[in-house]
């Protein structure tokens, strides 16, 4: 029996946006994120994008700040048992 060749759908060589082209100027992959974070994640990854391109400072949101602070206190505390 011979396989019927449509001509549609499946993987095509030179299809698609070149890589490194896109938003972040390189090569990107997905992340699952709870939809509660995803703002702040993507404000973040933009301001990492930002700093990138320009003198290399980077804005922490204060609530990244805060959560990064009560994680560091309880690896301190954890230790210490």
């Amino acid at each position: 029996m011979k396989e019927k060749v449509t001509g549609r759908g499946g993987k095509r060589e030179g299809a698609g946006r070149p890589k490194g082209t896109g938003k972040f100027g390189c090569e990107t992959t997905s992340v699952r994120v709870p939809k509660k974070n995803r703002e702040i994640i993507l404000e973040f990854a933009e301001e990492i994008n930002r700093a990138e391109k320009s003198d290399g400072f980077v804005v922490v949101p204060l609530f990244l700040k805060e959560q990064a602070e009560k994680w560091v206190q309880k690896k301190k505390k954890g230790l210490e048992k």
